[in-house]
């Protein structure tokens, strides 16, 4: 299996302006519903393919049951850059960022996602995982933490593909 197949790469520009979308995105929803919880979804995707037909199939999957608990407000996009969804929860801010937490650890395929939360009251920043005692996001290689395996590029890309593959191959 190779989660790539069929998909386009897409340049740095177009994941800068991807990332400025997502950030308008999140500030309109934090106005349009300062009391709520915002969550930002997409997929942990290294590389310049983003979005592919399986990669769409991953997010669906997971989309599906995240959005089970959140208000009726629920934004999808299918994007170049990959397919990002946004909801809205009546929760605790520190409560969905566990329940997301939890979901990244413990789903099959919830390593793969990126779920940003976030509210006005905390500034709209994004609430870490550490700020709530966790650890940092594990690298799909090695289990260090990812930012440094990043940082430093420790893993080849075939290598941290390879996982991904595998991943989606035993959530099957």
């Amino acid at each position: 299996m190779d989660i790539f197949e069929g998909g386009q790469a897409v340049s740095l520009a177009e994941i800068l302006d991807n990332r400025y979308w997502r950030v308008q995105m999140q500030n309109e929803l934090m106005t349009e519903f300062p009391e709520s919880t915002v969550v930002s979804v997409k997929l942990n995707v290294p590389g310049w393919v983003k979005n592919s037909l399986v990669l769409k199939e991953v997010f669906e999957t997971g989309w599906s049951e995240i959005t089970t608990t959140a208000l009726s407000v629920k934004k999808f996009a299918d994007r170049k850059t990959g397919p990002e969804g946004f909801l809205v929860f009546d929760g605790d801010l520190k409560m969905i960022k566990t329940i997301m937490i939890d979901f990244e650890e413990h789903h099959p395929l919830g390593r793969l996602f990126d779920l940003d939360v976030m509210n006005l009251s905390e500034s709209g920043k994004q609430l870490s995982r550490t700020s709530l005692g966790f650890p940092l996001r594990k690298c799909f290689v090695c289990g260090r933490a990812a930012k440094e395996c990043a940082r430093e590029g420790c893993h080849s890309a075939a290598e941290v593909i390879d996982v991904m593959n595998r991943i989606v191959g035993n959530a099957e």
